[in-house]
């Protein structure tokens, strides 16, 4: 078979690529460098051809398959890849500066495929590309402003710190892209930027600033980057991370919300052994924003998830546990569920032990950080009281007692119980 024939039986159906892979490889490997033009002619033949064309993205599907073929063979193979990849680089950065907007589309995603095949990259070479894909993203046409941003992406490294030259060209890159990011009018450009952004200290804060993007499908992209991208929650302050999730799961759009969850319950609880509580301890209860809808989003997700009481765990409250008991009760008492309210409240009179307890501790203590910590979980308490069940006429009336001394103590400690 020839070249054209190879490549017009490739444009008819996926099926027929791996075959038509192997034939191709073989003639080239028999001809050697000199089948590279007619390669390029066929390629040619495709630039112009609208964005969609299903035989266009066979055509470069094609010959994804056939450049990673070759990444696989000996010193030869190696040879004739290097030569076909320059001849098609040279031909997309010629097809960058035509009028014809289709035809730049289509030279910004070649150039972003051969990207991917091309272990180095003399500095001359990268400068040019560089150049040009930079002007590209300047482009008029949103569609060319996406492939270019792709393209771009595929130039960030990690450079050698001892190398100038690498440095300053891989701050540029980053620059052209959070640019991008930060100012480009087109949604799209901003998702393609988004989710092809390296993530280092540099670009995050650039990227969680994504979560309150004006367009709703780059805020559901900017939850799904940080889960999948930000290895750990830790490396995000507690500030950042309550942001983060106040702004998901309080968001008007019900799939950024559903992102939201995806980054709690998918990433980051699994992050904290699978417990709701540990990443409460990651989390600013007292005078954050996001620990509320948090554990409602949780226990939504989780409806099954039980909180029977412990004598021994409400003896010893911390801000997190007491917080993490009354939003669940709460939720219980809200969703009609009275078996699981019932097995977490605690008994009437043992409750109200427990509030003269943690009144006495706050009344007690000199320090001001302990005295807010005992003073949050003593509101706690009073709010889980809004769900006990009164018909206890013992217990009732040694809650009431309590609550009149309580609000005593309250009054003198200068109003933390409804702070």
């Amino acid at each position: 078979m020839s070249v054209p024939a190879i490549f017009q039986d490739a444009t008819r159906t996926g099926a027929t690529h791996r075959k038509n892979v192997v034939a191709l490889r073989k003639l080239h490997l028999r001809k050697g460098p000199a089948l590279n033009a007619d390669i390029r002619d066929c390629v040619l033949r495709v630039l112009p051809l609208k964005k969609g064309n299903q035989e266009a993205e066979r055509v470069l599907k094609f010959l994804t398959s056939y450049l990673e073929e070759f990444e696989s063979g000996d010193e030869v193979a190696a040879q004739i890849l290097e030569g076909l990849v320059s001849e098609l680089l040279e031909l997309a950065l010629r097809g960058l500066k035509v009028k014809d907007k289709v035809v730049r589309y289509r030279s910004c995603t070649m150039i972003r495929l051969l990207l991917n095949h091309m272990d180095e990259i003399d500095e001359e070479k990268f400068i040019e590309i560089q150049e040009a894909l930079f002007e590209r993203t300047r482009d008029k046409e949103s569609t060319v402003r996406v492939q270019a941003a792709l393209a771009v992406s595929r130039l960030q490294d990690s450079p050698d710190e001892d190398d100038e030259d690498s440095v300053a060209q891989n701050e540029q890159v980053r620059e052209c892209l959070l640019a991008m990011l930060q100012h480009d009018t087109s949604s799209e450009v901003r998702k393609a930027v988004l989710w092809n952004i390296s993530v280092d200290s540099s670009t995050l804060p650039f990227i969680l600033q994504r979560t309150r993007d004006v367009d709703p499908q780059v805020r559901r992209f900017a939850f799904k980057k940080i889960g999948q991208d930000v290895e750990k929650m830790v490396h995000l302050t507690a500030d950042e991370r309550d942001v983060i999730l106040h702004n998901g799961l309080s968001d008007r759009d019900s799939n950024v919300q559903k992102a939201a969850v995806a980054l709690l319950c998918d990433h980051w609880i699994p992050q904290c052994e699978d417990s709701l509580l540990n990443l409460l301890h990651k989390m600013d209860v007292v005078s954050g924003n996001a620990a509320e809808p948090i554990v409602k989003a949780y226990m939504l997700a989780n409806p099954a998830t039980q909180m029977k009481y412990d004598e021994e765990t409400w003896n010893n409250l911390d801000v997190e546990e007491a917080f993490l008991l009354r939003m669940a009760i709460t939720f219980y008492g809200e969703n009609k569920q009275q078996d699981e309210l019932d097995a977490a409240l605690p008994p009437l009179g043992k409750h109200a032990d427990l509030l003269q307890k943690y009144a006495l501790l706050m009344a007690q203590t000199t320090d001001q950080d302990e005295a807010i910590s005992f003073a949050f979980i003593l509101k706690q308490l009073l709010l889980v009281g809004e769900l006990q069940d009164f018909g206890d006429e013992m217990g009732r009336r040694d809650l009431l007692l309590c609550l009149r001394k309580v609000k005593k103590t309250g009054s003198t400690f200068g109003g933390n119980l409804t702070s």
